[in-house]
C-alpha cells in the first residue's frame, strides 16, 4: 500500500508554515500508512479515525479530535453509519510555529520529558465552530488567509492551554532543537547590536 504524505499530497500550494484543509473521504481507508511533515489538529467532524503510532492505537468519534505530531503512522478511516460520509477538518502547523507561541506567551513545560504522539481531546462547541471557521477562509486572497491562519493557530493554542494547560505542548517541543531556537532568539533579540562569534 502507498504511503500518504501529508500535508504534501492534498494541499496544492507551496507548503506554508501554518494550513488548513477540508478533507473528505470518498471511500473508507483501513490502517493507510500516512508520513505526517507537519503536527496536524485533525477536527473529525463526520465519521470515526483510528490512528496507531507508538506501538498503541487512538480512536475516537466525533465526539473528540486529535493532535498529531510530526511522524509516521497507520490510520483507519470509517464513515458515518447514517450517510456514508468522512469528513475531518486539518489544521497543519510546524514545530516552529510551536516554538514561536510558547516563547510569546512564556508557557513554560514541566519537562518531564513524557512523549504522545497522539493525543485525543474533547470536541465541544467552541472547537466545532473554530473548526468550520478555518474552511470560510478559503474565500480570501493567499496573503490574507496565509495571515488570518497565524492568528486562528495563535487563538486555538491560547484557548487549549487555558482549558487544559500548557502539557498538551509538552509532546510537541520534545523533539525541538533547544539549541538552535537558543541561538535564533539571541541574534532575534540584539539585531542592533555588535555580536562577536563567540
Amino acid at each position: 500500500m502507498k504511503t500518504i504524505t501529508l500535508p504534501e499530497d492534498i494541499v496544492a500550494t507551496d507548503k506554508a508554515e501554518i494550513m488548513a484543509f477540508d478533507y473528505q473521504a470518498q471511500q473508507e481507508s483501513t490502517k493507510q500508512q500516512v508520513n505526517l511533515s507537519m503536527n496536524t489538529f485533525s477536527f473529525l467532524m463526520e465519521g470515526s479515525k483510528e490512528v496507531f503510532a507508538d506501538v498503541r492505537s487512538t480512536a475516537i468519534s466525533n465526539s473528540e479530535f486529535l493532535l498529531m505530531k510530526v511522524g509516521k503512522c497507520l490510520m483507519t478511516e470509517k464513515f458515518a453509519d447514517t450517510n456514508n460520509s468522512y469528513r475531518s477538518i486539518l489544521f497543519f502547523f510546524s514545530n516552529e510555529a510551536v516554538f514561536q507561541f510558547s516563547r510569546k506567551h512564556a508557557i513554560t513545560l514541566s519537562k518531564s520529558g513524557k512523549r504522545k504522539t497522539i493525543q485525543s481531546l474533547p470536541f465541544n462547541r467552541y472547537l466545532r465552530s473554530f473548526a468550520e471557521s478555518l474552511v470560510d477562509l478559503n474565500q480570501l486572497s493567499a496573503e490574507s488567509k496565509n495571515k488570518v491562519l497565524h492568528v486562528k493557530f495563535e487563538e486555538l493554542m491560547l484557548y487549549l492551554t487555558d482549558t487544559l494547560g500548557g502539557d498538551f505542548l509538552e509532546s510537541l517541543m520534545i523533539d525541538i532543537n533547544d539549541y538552535d531556537f537558543h541561538f535564533q532568539e539571541v541574534v532575534e533579540h540584539n539585531k542592533l547590536n555588535i555580536l562577536t562569534l563567540s
